[in-house]
C-alpha cells in the first residue's frame, strides 16, 4: 500500500512537472516573442541615443581641439612680437649707447679744445 502510494505521488508529481514545462515552453513562446522585440525596440532605441550622444561628443572634442589649436597659434604668434619688440629695443638701446659715447667722446674733445683756446 505505501508502494502505491509513492507511485501515485510520482506520478502526480511528474504530471505537475510536465504542466509546467509545457506552459513554460508553449504559451510564454508566444509572450517571448512580444517581449523579446519590445526588447530589441528597447536596445535599439537606447544604441541609437548613445550613438547620437557618443557623436555629439565627438563634434565637442573637435571643436575644443580646433579652439585650443587658435589658442596656441595666437600666444605664439603674440609670443614672437614680443621677441621680436625686444629685440627692436635692444638694437635701439645699443644704438643710443654708441651715440652717447660719441657724444661724450665728442664734448670731451671739445671741452679739451675749449680749454685750449682759453690757455692761449
Amino acid at each position: 500500500m505505501i508502494e502505491l502510494g509513492r507511485l501515485h505521488k510520482n506520478s502526480m508529481r511528474f504530471s505537475v512537472d510536465e504542466a509546467e514545462v509545457h506552459s513554460f515552453v508553449s504559451l510564454p513562446l508566444v509572450r517571448n516573442t512580444d517581449f523579446q522585440a519590445n526588447r530589441i525596440k528597447e536596445e535599439r532605441s537606447a544604441r541609437d541615443a548613445l550613438q547620437n550622444e557618443l557623436a555629439q561628443h565627438r563634434r565637442d572634442a573637435a571643436q575644443a581641439q580646433q579652439k585650443h589649436s587658435k589658442w596656441q597659434e595666437s600666444l605664439h604668434q603674440k609670443l614672437t612680437a614680443f621677441r621680436e619688440e625686444k629685440l627692436n629695443w635692444q638694437n635701439e638701446a645699443a644704438s643710443i649707447r654708441t651715440d652717447r659715447s660719441n657724444l661724450e667722446t665728442t664734448v670731451l674733445r671739445q671741452k679739451a679744445e675749449l680749454a685750449q683756446v682759453k690757455n692761449e
